[in-house]
């Protein structure tokens, strides 16, 4: 059985799951795992996150565009067309971006693959938009 002020002990056993330290005065538990490095010449595609900044802009746009048309009173629809219309560039710029990046050596695809996500659903959510608008 554990005493109460084990914590406060500096002994280690070979049963125990976390290893645990006092750093001014705070008990810092550290679970005790095989530590694995592996040194790679990898590296983050500026491509793939500029694909994540394209994509960004124009979810944020979508968001920003469809929430300032609807709190208004004016008619809005030439506004939130031009606004449609550069957001879906970019979304459609930030696609492209993301596959060339993907298709690169020696570079991480996370962000690529976000880049290209997020690019995605910003053009399909300004698709569905412009599908909705029609009827």
């Amino acid at each position: 059985m554990i005493s109460p002020f084990y914590f406060l002990s500096n002994e280690k056993t070979s049963s125990d799951v976390f290893d645990r330290k006092i750093k001014n005065g705070i008990i810092v538990c550290m679970a005790i795992f095989e530590k694995k490095y592996r040194f790679t010449s990898n590296r983050h595609s500026r491509r793939g996150m500029l694909a994540l900044i394209f994509g960004g802009i124009s979810l944020v746009s979508f968001f920003l565009a469809n929430g300032i048309t609807i709190k208004s009173t004016e008619q809005m629809a030439e506004r939130m067309g031009g606004a449609g219309f550069f957001a879906t560039v970019f979304g459609i710029v930030g696609m492209v971006l993301g596959l060339i990046s993907l298709k690169e050596e020696d570079v991480f695809p996370i962000l690529p693959r976000i880049g290209f996500a997020v690019s995605l659903i910003s053009v399909l959510l300004w698709g569905f938009l412009v599908y909705i608008g029609m009827m």
